[in-house]
């Protein structure tokens, strides 16, 4: 199962789900992955790589004033309960 990232809009639609970085989901935002010459990849196991979650929120809980920030707020406790 392939994450849907929708920051700049699109279809949520198979040929439109795809994890990546905003800069790279803009850049998807105007060609298909045919086009950009993109390979999607399967999901990764969670158990196994947790895409460095683990590292912000004990970024987060070493230094909780980082919870003043509302965007780091909001994806600390997403994170907390992933």
């Amino acid at each position: 199962m392939l994450t849907i990232n929708m920051w700049f809009g699109g279809a949520d639609s198979e040929e439109n789900w795809a994890t990546t970085s905003m800069l790279h989901n803009s850049i998807k935002n105007n060609w298909t992955l045919e086009q950009l010459n993109w390979k999607l990849y399967a999901a990764g196991n969670y158990e196994e790589w947790d895409g460095l979650t683990g590292v912000f929120v004990e970024l987060v809980e070493k230094d909780e004033s980082l919870l003043d920030d509302n965007y780091i707020k909001k994806w600390y406790h997403l994170s907390k309960h992933t």
